[in-house]
């Protein structure tokens, strides 16, 4: 259920299988002045994409534009989509304005980056967690026709337990 991002390539397979192996199942940390505006949205799954400098901003971009043909599905799960976005990077919202794109954006200034180890990980900037913001699944999962089918079964499964 593991799917790795469009900058996998650039890991070595045994540090990235033990960066995920570490991360899945971790504990997401919200910094305080986040987890405040965040009240509206952690009674749900989250869906949450880190836009950082190691990431390929384009990449990013294309990607939380897809998402937004896959919303009604995703609101289904009960799954939100929140963007944290680091502090240097404040002329995105005009972006994604542009680009239509009204998912809620949490600004950071690298506490939550650092405090949940995504420091140079790119692998780990997509990610899903449950209420209990434990990590579900790791990566987009509309990157392929294989993998959005692989999540529509386990979120089935998911709602099921809650």
């Amino acid at each position: 259920m593991i799917l790795l991002s469009c900058n996998a390539c650039c890991y070595r397979v045994v540090s990235v299988d033990k960066i995920l192996t570490e991360f899945l199942g971790s504990t997401i940390k919200f910094p305080k002045s986040m987890e405040d505006s965040l009240k509206a949205h952690l009674d749900k799954n989250l869906l949450i994409i880190v836009v950082d400098s190691t990431d390929c901003t384009s990449c990013t971009l294309q990607n939380i534009d897809m998402l937004k043909l896959y919303r009604e599905r995703f609101m289904e799960f009960d799954i939100r989509i929140l963007l944290i976005v680091q502090k240097k990077y404040k002329n995105i919202k005009s972006i994604l304005d542009d680009m239509r794109i009204d998912f809620p954006v949490f600004y950071d200034n690298s506490e939550f980056i650092v405090e949940n180890k995504l420091v140079d990980n790119p692998v780990l900037h997509t990610f899903l967690i449950n209420r209990k913001k434990k990590v579900i699944w790791i990566g987009s999962p509309i990157r392929t026709e294989d993998s959005w089918n692989l999540f529509c079964q386990m979120m089935k499964k998911v709602i099921e337990e809650q």
